[in-house]
């Protein structure tokens, strides 16, 4: 994480002076992987001390998201998630360096969908699937699985995680650290790494099941869902999580 924190700051470092670098708020590590660039830092985010930051944030469950920024109309957001209301926030920053017209840049916001197996909403026997089986790290995971955590009016919670791939030596311990995130959910783990999760959950006193097989994820899914359950179904694009989706009756969905 270190290192992609450097990687990611070193387009800061090679700015002349004065130049504008659009940095991350919520990220300590690169905050402190920029301190010193010759860039003018312009920071975005959650965190209290960004340069620009919501005034006022509601999540909407599967409606995305609405928050406030000053000097531009409120936002209604159809992404899922209040990480992706960081990432709007980027765009807000850089719309406001360079005086663009903040109706017209909300109005690009709220056009915005999200993009195939990226926190796609989707349904099936009355429950509500969280889609995200693009990629995954542990930073992304525990974003997600706050996302399910406080989405609204759920009865029941289920995360559905795969293995994280490319974490070299590391990916036992933080498959653990990933397990032992999970709030307010129970935990469906398939994969590699099933057994970390699990070791990780248990922690944390959460609930695991523990599967062989996709197909045998989707048959206990199909058994399991109705109106009120909200899963969260996630992992990295080499475990292609897609084939779980498959296996379930999800409606279909408008062009």
């Amino acid at each position: 994480m270190e290192s992609i924190a450097k990687e990611k700051a070193s387009l800061a470092w090679a700015l002349r002076a004065g130049e504008p670098a659009f940095v991350g708020a919520d990220s300590p590590r690169l905050l402190a992987a920029v301190k010193g660039a010759p860039a003018r830092v312009v920071t975005y985010g959650l965190a209290a001390g960004a340069d620009v930051r919501p005034q006022r944030v509601e999540d909407r469950g599967d409606a995305g998201s609405r928050f406030t920024v000053a000097g531009f109309p409120p936002v209604n957001l159809q992404l899922i998630g209040l990480h992706q209301v960081a990432n709007a926030l980027a765009a807000l920053a850089v719309a406001r360096e360079w005086m663009l017209d903040p109706a017209a840049v909300v109005r690009a916001l709220e056009a915005y969908k999200p993009l195939k197996g990226r926190m796609e909403v989707q349904h099936a026997s009355g429950a509500t699937l969280l889609v995200d089986h693009y990629n995954a790290n542990p930073d992304s995971m525990r974003a997600a699985l706050a996302t399910l955590a406080t989405w609204p009016h759920a009865k029941r919670r289920i995360a559905v995680l795969g293995d994280m791939r490319e974490l070299g030596g590391t990916a036992a311990a933080l498959h653990r650290e990933v397990g032992a995130a999970v709030r307010e959910a129970e935990l469906w783990v398939v994969g590699d790494h099933a057994e970390d999760y699990a070791a990780g959950a248990a922690q944390a006193g959460v609930s695991v099941r523990r599967f062989t097989d996709k197909p045998a994820v989707a048959a206990a899914l199909r058994g399991e869902l109705g109106p009120g359950t909200v899963v969260l179904i996630k992992a990295s694009r080499g475990a292609a999580l897609e084939d779980v989706v498959a296996g379930l009756p999800v409606e279909s969905q408008e062009a």
